[in-house]
């Protein structure tokens, strides 16, 4: 039985061919140049129309953790997403897309993840939009306490148990170890896979 409550949310869409994603190696959490289009602002692939439709969803009804904690930034609505995806292959970026399952109540997403089209990626804790920090990719490998953990392919906690312990161990060393920097923030679990259907 879960011990803790995860909720499906949405998908998160990642650049993964820019030079400042190059140094993630085999990390595919949450942390990257997500939702890379609101960084772009050449309109030679895409109308401006286009560029502003889609900006401007993002921030009205994706981008919303900032104002309301019960939400995490990532999309519902695959109609938007396809869109999302399409403008994204116009510029001819290279992309992933995750789906994620998370502590936060909102967005709501009622999708089966158990198709082929979904991948399971494995657990990652981190911010519940922003810049995505993930703990998980900026501490395991930092903190010589933790180096004991073992993080799958994608650079993730395989189980529940495993994210789990990796907090326990993360809230005790903030508290007495005050040379290390930790970041700070409202972290939430994420149970993430990789989705394929576009």
């Amino acid at each position: 039985m879960s011990s803790i409550e995860l909720h499906s949310n949405g998908f998160l869409v990642k650049r993964i061919d820019s030079k400042y994603t190059k140094n993630y190696g085999q990390y595919k959490g949450i942390e990257g140049d997500c939702w890379p289009i609101s960084k772009q602002f050449s309109q030679k692939e895409i109308s401006i129309e286009e560029m502003k439709y889609l900006s401007n969803f993002l921030e009205d009804n994706i981008m919303l953790n900032d104002s309301d904690n019960t939400y995490v930034d990532v999309c519902p609505n695959i109609y938007f997403l396809k869109r999302y995806i399409k403008a994204c292959q116009m510029l001819g970026f290279e992309i992933k897309v995750i789906y994620c399952k998370t502590q936060k109540r909102f967005p709501e997403c009622d999708i089966d993840q158990k198709g082929s089209n979904f991948k399971f990626l494995g657990y990652d804790y981190g911010n519940a939009g922003g810049n995505y920090h993930s703990c998980v990719y900026n501490d395991v490998k930092r903190i010589p306490e933790m180096a004991h953990f073992y993080l799958n392919q994608y650079g993730l906690f395989n189980s529940e148990s495993e994210i789990l312990e990796f907090i326990k161990l993360r809230n005790e060393l903030e508290k007495i170890k005050t040379h290390l920097t930790f970041e700070i923030g409202d972290f939430i679990i994420y149970q993430l896979w990789e989705y394929s259907d576009y």
